[in-house]
Protein backbone atom coordinates (compact mmCIF):
# COMPACT_ATOMS: atom_id res chain seq x y z
CA UNK A 1 0.00 0.00 0.00
CA UNK A 2 1.42 3.46 -0.87
CA UNK A 3 2.35 6.01 1.56
CA UNK A 4 -0.26 8.52 0.70
CA UNK A 5 -2.92 5.87 0.61
CA UNK A 6 -2.09 4.47 4.25
CA UNK A 7 -1.80 8.31 5.09
CA UNK A 8 -5.29 8.81 3.66
CA UNK A 9 -6.99 5.86 5.16
CA UNK A 10 -5.72 6.78 8.92
CA UNK A 11 -7.34 10.34 8.54
CA UNK A 12 -10.35 8.85 7.70
CA UNK A 13 -10.33 6.19 10.02
CA UNK A 14 -8.95 8.86 12.89
CA UNK A 15 -12.65 11.11 12.00
CA UNK A 16 -14.66 8.45 11.71
CA UNK A 17 -13.62 7.00 15.19
CA UNK A 18 -14.04 10.45 16.65
CA UNK A 19 -17.47 11.04 15.83
CA UNK A 20 -18.39 6.94 16.78
CA UNK A 21 -16.61 7.85 19.91
CA UNK A 22 -18.02 10.91 20.91
CA UNK A 23 -21.62 9.23 20.35
CA UNK A 24 -21.14 5.20 22.31
CA UNK A 25 -17.91 5.56 24.92
CA UNK A 26 -17.75 7.08 28.11
CA UNK A 27 -15.82 10.79 27.50
CA UNK A 28 -13.80 9.88 30.56
CA UNK A 29 -11.69 7.04 29.08
CA UNK A 30 -10.60 6.56 25.21
CA UNK A 31 -10.10 3.40 23.61
CA UNK A 32 -7.27 2.75 21.30
CA UNK A 33 -7.14 0.06 18.97
CA UNK A 34 -3.46 -1.75 19.33
CA UNK A 35 -2.40 -3.19 16.15
CA UNK A 36 -4.72 -1.65 13.27
CA UNK A 37 -8.03 -2.65 15.04
CA UNK A 38 -9.79 -5.55 15.89
CA UNK A 39 -7.74 -8.30 15.46
CA UNK A 40 -9.08 -11.81 15.13
CA UNK A 41 -8.86 -15.11 13.23
CA UNK A 42 -11.32 -12.73 10.86
CA UNK A 43 -9.40 -9.58 10.54
CA UNK A 44 -5.08 -9.75 10.77
CA UNK A 45 -3.30 -6.86 12.68
CA UNK A 46 -2.79 -3.78 10.81
CA UNK A 47 -5.13 -4.81 7.57
CA UNK A 48 -7.78 -2.89 6.43
CA UNK A 49 -10.65 -5.27 8.04
CA UNK A 50 -9.05 -4.72 11.02
CA UNK A 51 -9.09 -0.93 10.99
CA UNK A 52 -12.79 -0.67 9.65
CA UNK A 53 -14.00 -2.97 12.86
CA UNK A 54 -11.81 -0.71 15.13
CA UNK A 55 -13.88 2.50 13.54
CA UNK A 56 -17.51 0.15 13.54
CA UNK A 57 -16.61 -0.74 17.36
CA UNK A 58 -16.26 2.81 18.26
CA UNK A 59 -12.61 3.07 19.07
CA UNK A 60 -11.22 6.30 19.70
CA UNK A 61 -7.74 5.97 17.71
CA UNK A 62 -5.74 3.34 16.19
CA UNK A 63 -2.14 2.27 16.49
CA UNK A 64 -0.86 0.92 13.13
CA UNK A 65 2.73 -0.40 12.67
CA UNK A 66 5.00 0.82 9.78
CA UNK A 67 8.46 -0.75 8.45
CA UNK A 68 10.11 0.35 5.51
CA UNK A 69 11.38 -1.70 2.98
CA UNK A 70 14.72 -1.80 1.51
CA UNK A 71 13.40 0.33 -1.48
CA UNK A 72 12.20 2.67 1.04
CA UNK A 73 8.37 1.46 0.53
CA UNK A 74 6.00 2.11 3.69
CA UNK A 75 4.23 -1.59 4.48
CA UNK A 76 1.72 -2.30 7.94
CA UNK A 77 4.03 -5.07 9.50
CA UNK A 78 3.86 -4.99 13.38
CA UNK A 79 7.27 -7.07 13.33
CA UNK A 80 10.79 -5.50 12.50
CA UNK A 81 11.43 -9.75 11.20
CA UNK A 82 8.82 -11.80 8.74
CA UNK A 83 9.34 -15.44 10.23
CA UNK A 84 5.68 -15.05 12.58
CA UNK A 85 3.58 -14.23 9.77
CA UNK A 86 5.57 -15.62 6.33
CA UNK A 87 7.74 -18.03 7.94
CA UNK A 88 10.43 -15.79 6.00
CA UNK A 89 13.64 -15.22 8.30
CA UNK A 90 14.49 -11.66 7.19
CA UNK A 91 14.01 -8.60 8.28
CA UNK A 92 11.30 -6.13 6.60
CA UNK A 93 13.93 -3.52 5.84
CA UNK A 94 16.46 -5.78 4.19
CA UNK A 95 13.66 -6.72 1.34
CA UNK A 96 12.08 -5.52 -1.50
CA UNK A 97 8.22 -4.34 -1.89
CA UNK A 98 8.05 -7.03 -4.58
CA UNK A 99 9.61 -9.43 -2.62
CA UNK A 100 7.08 -8.75 0.33
CA UNK A 101 4.21 -8.33 -1.75
CA UNK A 102 4.23 -12.01 -2.89
CA UNK A 103 4.30 -13.22 0.35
Amino acid sequence: MKFQNILFICLILFCSSTVVFSQSVNPDFKLIAHRGGVVDSASAENSLSALRRAVESGYYMVEIDLRVTKDNVLVTHHDRNLIRDFGVDANVSSVNWKEIKRL
